[in-house]
C-alpha cells in the first residue's frame, strides 16, 4: 500500500494524494479552500440537480410496461360464484369498504400507489407525482413497527 495515499477521518476533513498534496472534502457548513463557508454551494449543486433533471434527455417518452414487468398487479374485481362466497363470507359486512383497487385511483394511500408503481426497470418514475404525497406522509404520520 502506498503511503502517500491514504484518506483521514472526517474530522479534519482532509484527503492526502499522491505527491503529499491536500485536497480539501466540503460537507454542509464545512469550509472550502480559501476558508469561506460553503452552506450556499449545496443550494446551487441542488439546483445543477434539477436542472440537470429538466433536461429533455431525462423527460423522454417511456415505452408503455408489459404486464409482466409490474411488481404488483390489482385484479379487476370479479364477482364469485354463490356458493364459493357463501363459504368465506362473515357474519357482517359492517365496517368492509367496497373499494376497487387500481393503479389510477387517487382514493389509495400513497404508500399503495408507490407500491403499484414499481416495476421490473424502475423503482418508480422520476416524474412520479406521488413521491411528493409520499415523502409528507412518511415525514408526517407516525411510523408503527411491524415486528
Amino acid at each position: 500500500m502506498d503511503t502517500n495515499s491514504h484518506v483521514k477521518g472526517p474530522y479534519n476533513k482532509g484527503l492526502t494524494t499522491t505527491g503529499g498534496r491536500k485536497t480539501q472534502m466540503s460537507g454542509p457548513g464545512s469550509t472550502g479552500p480559501s476558508g469561506a463557508d460553503r452552506s450556499g454551494s449545496w443550494e446551487s449543486d441542488l439546483l445543477k440537480m434539477k436542472a440537470l433533471f429538466d433536461h429533455p434527455l431525462y423527460s423522454t417518452p417511456r415505452p408503455a410496461v408489459p404486464e409482466d414487468d409490474w411488481l404488483l398487479k390489482v385484479k379487476p374485481k370479479v364477482k364469485a360464484s354463490e356458493k364459493s362466497s357463501l363459504m368465506w363470507k362473515s357474519d357482517t359486512q359492517d365496517g368492509y369498504e367496497d373499494i376497487q383497487w387500481n393503479r389510477s385511483s387517487e382514493s389509495h394511500p400513497p404508500w399503495l400507489r408507490f407500491h403499484l408503481g414499481i416495476t421490473r426497470w424502475e423503482l418508480y418514475p422520476h416524474q412520479d407525482p406521488n413521491m411528493e404525497l409520499l415523502v409528507q406522509h412518511l415525514a408526517t404520520h407516525r411510523i408503527v413497527s411491524a415486528g
